[in-house]
């Protein structure tokens, strides 16, 4: 250490000691007055006393004064930082809220093209059978009926009661029985023809079956069939449903004819459309 540090360093030591030799010396004069007043008399003392409460009073009122000061500094840093807090609470909740109407949003543009797209797929589903029929009635003698088996029987009574069909089996791409067979119940025919021509000519001839037990009908997709179903059995008498062409049909009890379009199956159909197009999976809400 360098003398001029240690010189400065003897003097604030030497200043600290005088600051505290003074103190002290007051003090002790204080005392020693009171002394003297004791020594004197009582009205003295009293004054002395007086003196010194007041001279406490005012020390006592800055120190409080101060506290006061330090207590109304850090209670108005705390109201600013409670005004930030408010402001970025609610530029947060514009953000949420912000975000959930795009979330909302998106989810709506979802649900749209995922059915958009369940209806383009059942559209396609159901072009690809447009050379089929469904034969219910024709009698399951065997236990394994064979496909051709299946195929001749369906030749036989197609041209029996169809006239100037004149159908061979080589007409018929593939015919066999659908579902499992319970006890002696016959179950339906799939029959898919070569030409669609043939199928048509079928289609429009059905009423000739009218009164045999047997029933011929379009071979349409699950949902499609669930609708007509639905549709069949959920209006008045005075109104009918149909298919044609894989289309479906309702006709009301004012005689208007009305096409059942994809956005209109979730009225007939309700929370059993997703059922149908999903197996059970929901899309979201």
């Amino acid at each position: 250490m360098s003398d001029r540090s240690k010189k400065k360093q003897s003097q604030e030591v030497s200043d600290s000691s005088s600051t505290s030799n003074g103190n002290m010396s007051e003090l002790i004069q204080k005392i020693q007055n009171i002394e003297t007043a004791v020594n004197k008399n009582n009205a003295s003392l009293r004054s002395t006393i007086k003196d010194l409460i007041l001279e406490m009073k005012d020390e006592i009122v800055k120190s409080v004064e101060r506290k006061i000061e330090v207590i109304e500094s850090s209670l108005f840093d705390v109201l600013k930082e409670n005004e930030n807090l408010k402001t970025e609470i609610k530029e947060l909740k514009k953000e949420i809220e912000e975000n959930g109407a795009r979330c909302e949003s998106r989810t709506v543009d979802i649900n749209n093209v995922t059915m958009y797209q369940a209806g383009v797929i059942n559209d396609y589903d159901q072009n690809s059978r447009q050379n089929n029929i469904r034969i219910s009635g024709i009698a399951e003698n065997e236990t394994n009926e064979t496909a051709e088996v299946t195929t001749q029987k369906i030749v036989e009574t197609l041209n029996q009661n169809i006239e100037d069909l004149n159908i061979h089996t080589a007409d018929i791409d593939v015919a066999y029985r659908v579902g499992k067979r319970h006890g002696t119940q016959s179950r339906q025919i799939l029959v898919k023809f070569v030409t669609k021509l043939n199928r048509e000519r079928v289609i429009r001839n059905r009423k000739s079956f009218r009164g045999q037990r047997v029933f011929i009908n379009e071979d349409l997709t699950k949902i499609n069939q669930v609708l007509l179903t639905t549709i069949k059995q959920s209006t008045p008498e005075d109104e009918t449903a149909w298919s044609w062409g894989g289309k479906i049909f309702h006709k009301t009890g004012s005689g208007r004819i009305n096409t059942i379009t994809f956005k209109d199956y979730s009225y007939w159909l309700g929370d059993d459309l997703q059922q149908l197009m999903f197996g059970g999976a929901h899309l979201p809400s």
